[in-house]
C-alpha cells in the first residue's frame, strides 16, 4: 500500500520539481531581458511555479487510492491493477509537470523580449493541467471500478 501511494508522490513531485528547475534555470535571463524591454518580470512567475501543482493532485490520489485499499481491506496483498494504476496516473502528472515546464520556459522567453503572450500561454498551460486533472478523473474512476 505504501509503495503505489509513494510512487505517485514520487514520480509527480519529481517531475514537478525537475520543471520548476527547468524555470528557474531560465528565469535569471529573461529577468534581465525583462529590465532591458521594461517589462513586469512578475507575470513570468505563473508559468515558472505551475508544475507544483502536480504535487497536489498526487497527494489527492494517493490518499484516495490508500482509502480504497483499507476500505477493501487489502493491507499486505494489493493487486496488480492498483499498482498499474497508481504508477500510470503517476507517471501522466510527472510528463504532465514536464509538459508544463517546457511550456513556461517558452512563455517566459518569450514575454520578456515582447511583452505580450500572457494570456496565450496560460492557455496552453491549461491545457497540459487539463491533462493531469483527466489522469485523476479517470484514475478515480478505475479504482472505483476496480
Amino acid at each position: 500500500m505504501l509503495f503505489i501511494k509513494y510512487s505517485i508522490i514520487i514520480l509527480a513531485s519529481s517531475g514537478a520539481l525537475a520543471g520548476v528547475i527547468i524555470g528557474l534555470k531560465n528565469l535569471p535571463a529573461s529577468l534581465r531581458t525583462c529590465k532591458e524591454n521594461e517589462v513586469s518580470g512578475f507575470m513570468m512567475l505563473p508559468f515558472v511555479f505551475s508544475p507544483l501543482s502536480q504535487i497536489v493532485y498526487s497527494v489527492i490520489m494517493g490518499a484516495l487510492i490508500s482509502s480504497s485499499i483499507e476500505k477493501n481491506g487489502q493491507d499486505q496483498a494489493v493487486s496488480s491493477k492498483v499498482i498499474i494504476i497508481g504508477l500510470v496516473i503517476g507517471l501522466i502528472f510527472m510528463l504532465s509537470a514536464l509538459a508544463k515546464s517546457y511550456i513556461g520556459k517558452r512563455a517566459c522567453r518569450i514575454i520578456s523580449t515582447t511583452g505580450k503572450g500572457f494570456h496565450k500561454y496560460l492557455m496552453i498551460c491549461g491545457f497540459a493541467e487539463t491533462m493531469s486533472i483527466f489522469a485523476l478523473v479517470f484514475g478515480l474512476i478505475a479504482l472505483k471500478l476496480g
